[in-house]
């Protein structure tokens, strides 16, 4: 009988540590993984084979399950860390992915066990064993690999769920010991089915608790880098602003300075007189919208335009977007151009770089439309165009920064593509 339950002890201890470094090989590693790999699951292999049975094992059978659960837990987790270079935090939340894996496959085991000896199929205990293994373990890499890769390493930073999480799991876990306790005395035909499909509904639980920690981390990472965007842009509003001011003077000034040179006689060149005009036209601002902080971005991105050989057709009415901050007006709508300015400069033919851009007042909202051309396949996620630049780490944070503005006025972003126009409207309600 021990000899059985050593055995089973080995059993847990490799499907945890298989599919807690499933998942865990994504990380880090540190110097001479292999070795450590190796040496660490062999370490961990024989200690669980070694495991004591003291003589009370069968009288306190829930007690003793506990302890060496524990136990094994805690060495699956000496044995990631020694592998790879994360916090404690994180390797406990490998773990308990890896854990739970296994206690699905377990629940699965038995639910199956139990119906084909209902049905009286006689099929190899083995063979429901690997069957388990299949069903749990195949999707869970697949599912939690695409999720670690989507959202960088399983860093948490979140100190409470991954606690709950093993809390549930070890709650389960107890249900199931007891259960195997009173296995006499419950002996009814569907019980073990019932009690195994309240366990595996309780490890997909955990597992989704697990993989929101992941994609919270990811969620909260781009929440920073679009804040920090933002911090960026008020900066750089205010650094405009003055700018586009001292501009405004210099060529009222040379307004001023032209008419005097034209009253003069014949001994300038009138095409040169023309060719500055148009240079002191282009840098003069005549955008007024009702609203500053629009009149400067509209200003600074019409004279980028200009220098890249873009048309930019603008019908603007700002005064119903007083309750916007200036920061977020100017980040608003200098995301929106960038964007556009970018697609429309991979276009062949230059009669085709144009952006159009309008900005209207309906009652207490204001509408915000931006229309372009574009060139390729735009692909869209979660509402959102996926960007076409390699480094999706640092890129594809303009849109996300709209959709946050707007969605801080009460607003929302709508994006459309067809017959190759970008389409782009946005709702704003401030109060």
């Amino acid at each position: 009988m021990n000899i059985y339950i050593h055995l089973i002890n080995l059993r847990i201890m490799a499907e945890v540590l298989f599919a807690s470094h499933m998942l865990a090989r994504l990380m880090p590693h540190r110097t001479h993984w292999p070795l450590r790999l190796t040496l660490s699951v062999l370490g961990c292999l024989l200690l669980a084979l070694a495991f004591p049975i003291p003589a009370f094992a069968e009288q306190a059978y829930v007690l003793w399950g506990m302890v060496m659960y524990g136990s094994i837990f805690a060495l699956a987790m000496g044995s990631l860390a020694v592998c790879y270079e994360e916090s404690l935090l994180t390797v406990f939340c490998a773990v308990t992915i890896g854990y739970t894996l296994h206690h699905l496959v377990s629940s699965l085991e038995t639910v199956m066990t139990e119906l084909l000896h209902l049905a009286e199929v006689g099929i190899p205990g083995w063979l429901c064993s690997m069957l388990a293994l299949l069903l749990a373990y195949i999707p869970g890499y697949r599912y939690f690999s695409r999720l670690i890769r989507e959202n960088g390493q399983i860093r948490i930073e979140e100190k409470t769920l991954p606690f709950l999480s093993l809390a549930v799991l070890m709650v389960d876990i107890v249900i199931g010991l007891y259960q195997m306790q009173l296995h006499e005395v419950y002996d009814a035909p569907g019980y073990d089915i019932m009690i195994g499909l309240l366990n595996a509904l309780a490890c997909v639980f955990v597992l989704r608790m697990q993989s929101d920690l992941i994609a919270n981390r990811r969620l909260k990472t781009e929440l920073e880098i679009v804040q920090s965007m933002l911090q960026e842009e008020k900066r750089q509003y205010e650094n405009s602003r003055r700018s586009i001011a001292v501009i405004n003077q210099k060529c009222h000034d040379l307004k001023h300075q032209l008419r005097t040179l034209r009253k003069q006689s014949g001994e300038v060149d009138r095409s040169v007189l023309r060719e500055i005009e148009h240079a002191v036209e282009m840098y003069d601002t005549s955008i007024q919208t009702g609203n500053a902080a629009l009149d400067v971005i509209l200003t600074e991105k019409k004279l980028l335009c200009e220098s890249k050989g873009v048309s930019l057709t603008c019908i603007a009415d700002g005064s119903g977007m007083e309750k916007v901050s200036p920061s977020d007006v100017y980040a608003l709508f200098g995301n929106i151009l960038d964007n556009a300015m970018e697609a429309v400069g991979r276009l062949d033919d230059p009669g085709e770089r144009g952006i159009s851009l309008s900005v209207r007042r309906v009652a207490e909202t204001t509408v915000i439309h931006e229309e372009n051309r574009y060139r390729g396949e735009i692909l869209l996620e979660d509402g959102l165009p996926r960007t076409q630049k390699g480094d999706t780490d640092w890129h594809g944070f303009g849109m996300k920064s709209i959709r946050m503005i707007a969605e801080t006025y009460h607003g929302y972003l709508n994006i459309s593509l067809e017959n190759g126009i970008f389409s782009l409207t946005i709702m704003l309600m401030p109060e």
